[in-house]
């Protein structure tokens, strides 16, 4: 088990360092690894939403004393 996890790592980081995310990874060695790598089209089913709080602009204006 260890040696499968171990290559799975490796695969993993070939990939990656190629440039190339992976997937999917079989389910017995994704368990193992606790990692899923997102492709861009998995990406694009989400929505980037404005994170709650101040506007990010707020923090530049110069303070008026």
């Amino acid at each position: 088990m260890t040696r499968t996890l171990f290559s799975t790592i490796e695969t993993a980081v070939e990939a990656t360092a190629n440039g190339k995310a992976l997937h999917s990874v079989d389910s017995k060695n994704r368990d193992n690894l606790g990692t899923h790598f997102i492709n861009s089209e998995e990406l694009s089913q989400f929505e980037m939403l404005p994170l709650p709080g101040p506007s990010p602009q707020l923090a530049w204006e110069p303070m008026v004393s």
